[in-house]
């Protein structure tokens, strides 16, 4: 696992609780990333921004965001806080679940971020806590507790948006033609501003240098087309922008942490 993609793909369900102060922000790994499951952040206490794809949200207290499977996100800024984690896969549902008691969890990724009340809040940290300490359908019926819970406050979505237009467009652009892109002026051109206002912005906001962006957004594509499609590595590096199936293979391994054909009988094994 390195620090753009996390594998979860041998874990049904993982659970995390993080706390920090203000002086130990800048210490912590801000790089957007992606992830092969979905994921509940909950913010205990304090603020943060949440970057979702191509848009920023201010996040605060008992916020809950929801990121689906392969979204483009990170966290920073704020003032100190303290947050919950749960990542699980759409495997983690079919041992106990019905289709449709699946189509009813799945009712979450309608919303991005969902705010809860005090009570409910802490109805969730002590579901939280059951779901951490135990396994199997125990387990599952803390998790189930826990989305009938957002589900039932689904209607109290929150979209306080971050005013930064420009970051939002950007990084619209770059998912649009990422294939067709190559240098930074094409960006810079398009959008009327300096290289050197690009990379700081990009940087500021993304944790990372434009041209690693691109290069997540090209992978995550690949990614897709790996698990989904019957198309040979050498037709998907070209399809997702790389002139060469060396230098995709060599930029998949340091994004993914394996080579293209490994990943892909990762996933065919399963």
């Amino acid at each position: 696992m390195n620090d753009t993609y996390y594998d979860f793909y041998n874990e049904p369900i993982i659970t995390t609780v993080f706390q920090n102060t203000k002086e130990k922000l800048d210490n912590i790994n801000k790089k957007v990333h992606y992830h092969n499951c979905h994921e509940l952040y909950f913010l205990v206490n304090g603020t943060r921004k949440y970057m979702l794809d191509n848009e920023i949200f201010d996040i605060s207290k008992h916020d809950c965001v929801i990121v689906k499977k392969g979204t483009l996100h990170r966290t920073f800024g704020g003032n100190g806080f303290e947050r919950y984690l749960i990542f699980f896969k759409d495997s983690y549902l079919t041992p106990y679940a019905t289709e449709q008691v699946i189509e009813y969890v799945n009712k979450i990724f309608h919303k991005k971020i969902i705010h809860l009340n005090t009570d409910q809040f802490f109805e969730i940290q002590s579901y939280f806590k059951k779901l951490s300490s135990t396994t199997g359908i125990n387990q599952y019926i803390s998790f189930i507790n826990i989305i009938s819970i957002l589900i039932q406050n689904i209607n109290n979505s929150v979209q306080r948006k971050n005013n930064n237009n420009l970051i939002t467009d950007i990084t619209e652009y770059i998912e649009v033609n990422y294939k067709d892109i190559i240098t930074l002026e094409q960006i810079t051109r398009e959008f009327l501003i300096s290289k050197e206002y690009l990379c700081r912005l990009i940087k500021k906001n993304l944790g990372i240098s434009v041209m690693s962006y691109l290069n997540i957004v090209k992978i995550k594509h690949a990614d897709e087309l790996l698990t989904n499609t019957d198309m040979n590595i050498t037709e998907i590096s070209f399809e997702c922008g790389f002139n060469s199936s060396t230098y995709f293979g060599r930029i998949f391994k340091k994004i993914i942490g394996v080579t293209p054909s490994e990943y892909r009988k990762r996933f065919s094994d399963l």
